[in-house]
Protein backbone atom coordinates (compact mmCIF):
# COMPACT_ATOMS: atom_id res chain seq x y z
CA UNK A 1 0.00 0.00 0.00
CA UNK A 2 1.54 3.67 -1.00
CA UNK A 3 1.65 5.71 2.00
CA UNK A 4 1.68 9.00 0.01
CA UNK A 5 -1.35 7.80 -1.42
CA UNK A 6 -2.47 6.67 2.05
CA UNK A 7 -1.99 9.85 4.10
CA UNK A 8 -3.49 11.79 0.76
CA UNK A 9 -6.94 10.23 1.50
CA UNK A 10 -6.71 10.68 5.00
CA UNK A 11 -6.12 14.46 4.64
CA UNK A 12 -9.26 14.58 1.91
CA UNK A 13 -11.48 12.89 4.78
CA UNK A 14 -10.50 14.94 7.40
CA UNK A 15 -11.25 18.07 5.34
CA UNK A 16 -14.19 16.99 4.00
CA UNK A 17 -15.41 15.91 7.71
CA UNK A 18 -14.46 18.85 9.09
CA UNK A 19 -16.60 21.12 6.21
CA UNK A 20 -19.68 18.95 7.37
CA UNK A 21 -19.47 18.80 10.64
CA UNK A 22 -19.23 22.84 10.38
CA UNK A 23 -22.51 23.45 8.29
CA UNK A 24 -24.26 20.75 10.59
CA UNK A 25 -22.96 22.97 13.44
CA UNK A 26 -24.70 25.77 11.92
CA UNK A 27 -27.85 24.23 11.17
CA UNK A 28 -30.96 24.76 13.33
CA UNK A 29 -33.09 21.75 14.57
CA UNK A 30 -36.79 22.11 15.68
CA UNK A 31 -37.95 19.01 17.69
CA UNK A 32 -40.74 19.05 19.73
CA UNK A 33 -41.81 16.81 22.41
CA UNK A 34 -45.03 14.84 22.75
CA UNK A 35 -46.84 18.27 21.70
CA UNK A 36 -45.78 19.94 25.02
CA UNK A 37 -42.70 21.05 24.25
CA UNK A 38 -40.49 22.06 21.64
CA UNK A 39 -36.65 23.13 21.32
CA UNK A 40 -35.06 24.72 18.80
CA UNK A 41 -31.37 23.82 18.71
CA UNK A 42 -28.15 24.39 16.98
CA UNK A 43 -26.08 21.28 15.11
CA UNK A 44 -23.33 22.82 17.92
CA UNK A 45 -25.68 21.83 20.39
CA UNK A 46 -26.80 25.13 21.64
CA UNK A 47 -30.03 26.11 22.62
CA UNK A 48 -31.97 28.89 21.03
CA UNK A 49 -35.32 28.10 22.33
CA UNK A 50 -37.27 26.30 24.41
CA UNK A 51 -41.26 26.76 24.01
CA UNK A 52 -43.98 25.31 26.02
CA UNK A 53 -46.56 24.48 23.79
CA UNK A 54 -49.39 23.15 25.98
CA UNK A 55 -50.23 25.22 28.62
CA UNK A 56 -51.72 22.23 30.59
CA UNK A 57 -48.84 21.03 31.90
CA UNK A 58 -47.74 24.74 33.71
CA UNK A 59 -49.48 24.04 37.08
CA UNK A 60 -48.11 26.36 39.84
CA UNK A 61 -48.12 23.64 42.24
CA UNK A 62 -46.48 21.15 40.21
CA UNK A 63 -43.50 22.38 39.09
CA UNK A 64 -41.79 19.22 38.83
CA UNK A 65 -43.30 17.59 36.06
CA UNK A 66 -43.26 21.04 34.19
CA UNK A 67 -39.29 20.79 34.77
CA UNK A 68 -39.21 16.86 33.92
CA UNK A 69 -41.25 17.65 30.41
CA UNK A 70 -38.43 20.80 29.50
CA UNK A 71 -35.60 18.28 30.64
CA UNK A 72 -36.63 15.55 28.59
CA UNK A 73 -36.93 17.71 25.84
CA UNK A 74 -33.59 18.92 25.68
CA UNK A 75 -32.05 16.18 26.02
CA UNK A 76 -34.19 14.49 23.37
CA UNK A 77 -32.72 17.60 21.11
CA UNK A 78 -29.36 17.15 22.19
CA UNK A 79 -29.08 12.99 21.32
CA UNK A 80 -30.89 13.65 18.09
CA UNK A 81 -28.32 16.07 17.10
CA UNK A 82 -25.48 14.42 18.42
CA UNK A 83 -26.70 11.65 16.54
CA UNK A 84 -27.13 13.45 13.14
CA UNK A 85 -23.16 14.07 13.43
CA UNK A 86 -22.58 10.70 14.42
CA UNK A 87 -24.31 9.80 11.10
CA UNK A 88 -21.89 12.41 9.19
CA UNK A 89 -18.86 11.13 10.68
CA UNK A 90 -20.01 7.11 9.49
CA UNK A 91 -20.86 8.54 6.18
CA UNK A 92 -17.63 10.47 5.75
CA UNK A 93 -14.69 8.46 7.34
CA UNK A 94 -16.76 4.79 7.37
CA UNK A 95 -15.53 4.09 3.40
CA UNK A 96 -11.95 4.84 4.05
CA UNK A 97 -11.97 3.37 6.91
CA UNK A 98 -13.55 -0.19 5.77
CA UNK A 99 -10.57 0.58 3.30
CA UNK A 100 -8.02 0.63 5.66
CA UNK A 101 -9.31 -2.96 7.75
Amino acid sequence: MDFKKLMDSAQKMQNELQSKLAAYDKKEFDFDYKGLVSVKIMGSLEIKKVSILDDSIIDKDDKETLEDVITKAVDNAINAVIQGKTAITTQVAGPTLNGLM
